[in-house]
């Protein structure tokens, strides 16, 4: 599980917005630059999946 989440850059880029408060999905997408809708969906289904959102 471990391995599944943080083998991805965007998991722990999504982690870090959540923390500092950026909680909207469009708010995480223009926050990062090259992070599209697609993958952010991804990263946010995995970790609400794995209890960790």
């Amino acid at each position: 599980m471990v391995e599944d989440i943080v083998g991805c850059k965007w998991s722990l880029t999504v982690l870090g917005l959540v923390r500092d408060g950026v909680v909207r999905p469009g708010a995480m997408e223009h926050a990062v630059p090259g992070l599209s809708a697609k993958v952010l969906n991804e990263r946010l289904r995995k970790l609400v999946r794995f209890g960790i959102l």
